[in-house]
C-alpha cells in the first residue's frame, strides 16, 4: 500500500495556537503564528464558534481590521512539482458581498480567486475547495495569501497543504 502523501505546509488547517475562548484572535503585520506570518495589515484567526470553519475549528480572515496577507517559507526541491489545494470562503458579516485573494507561489500569482458570500451566513460558509499545480524553482518557495478586499470580513482560507505529485 502507498502512504498518504505528507503536506509540506505547517498548521495549513490553523489550528495551532488556539484561540481559547474568544471567537477570533488577530495578528498584525510582522507577527507569526503557527508557521505563518503575517506579510501585510492584519488577519484574524476565527474559531467556529463564531463562523464555521472549512476543516478543523479555525480558519483565516486575510482582512483582520487591514487588509491582510499571510505567508509560509517551504522547503521544496528544485524542479518538482506539487498540487497546491486550499479551501476558500469569505466572512459574510461585512462589504463587500464578493470576496478575492491572489495566491502567490513565489513571487507569482497564480491564481485570484473570487468567494460570493451572497446566501451564505456564518454557520453555513460555503466553503469550496480549490488546487493549482505548482512546480518550485527553488529549495524554499514562499506561499502566501493576500487578500484583495478592502477593509474587515475578508476572504476566508482554510485546510491548506502542498502535496509533491507523482
Amino acid at each position: 500500500a502507498t502512504p498518504n502523501p505528507v503536506s509540506i505546509v505547517a498548521n495549513g488547517d490553523f489550528e495551532s495556537p488556539s484561540v481559547g475562548g474568544v471567537n477570533w484572535k488577530p495578528y498584525s503585520n510582522q507577527q507569526s503564528f503557527g508557521g505563518w506570518t503575517v506579510s501585510n495589515g492584519s488577519v484574524d484567526v476565527v474559531h467556529e464558534r463564531y463562523a464555521q470553519a472549512g476543516s478543523g475549528q479555525q480558519w483565516v480572515d486575510l482582512s483582520g481590521s487591514a487588509v491582510g496577507a499571510i505567508h509560509q517559507d517551504l522547503t521544496t526541491v528544485p524542479g518538482r512539482s506539487y498540487t497546491l489545494r486550499f479551501a476558500m470562503s469569505g466572512n459574510p458579516e461585512g462589504p463587500p458581498q464578493v470576496k478575492q485573494m491572489d495566491v502567490y507561489w513565489g513571487d507569482t500569482v497564480i491564481g485570484s480567486p473570487t468567494f460570493n458570500t451572497s446566501g451564505h451566513t456564518r454557520q453555513s460558509m460555503g466553503w469550496v475547495y480549490l488546487e493549482y499545480p505548482v512546480t518550485a524553482t527553488g529549495a524554499s518557495t514562499r506561499l502566501k495569501f493576500l487578500s484583495q478586499s478592502n477593509g474587515a470580513y475578508g476572504p476566508g482560507v482554510d485546510n491548506v497543504s502542498v502535496i509533491q505529485r507523482n
